[in-house]
């Protein structure tokens, strides 16, 4: 008889997971996106005004 093993991913360990590794944009894809775009944008302008 063979012992059948469950690996299916669990939501709660992947929520662990990717706020561990600090990538809330896996759990909030558009948010994160925003706020990247956000940055990129006061980056430039940062760089343009000196």
């Amino acid at each position: 008889m063979t012992e059948t093993v469950d690996t299916t991913p669990r939501p709660a360990a992947a929520d662990e997971l990717a706020g561990r590794a600090g990538r809330r944009d896996r759990l909030e894809p558009g948010r994160a996106w925003a706020a990247r775009a956000a940055a990129e944008a006061a980056e430039r302008a940062r760089r343009r005004d000196g």
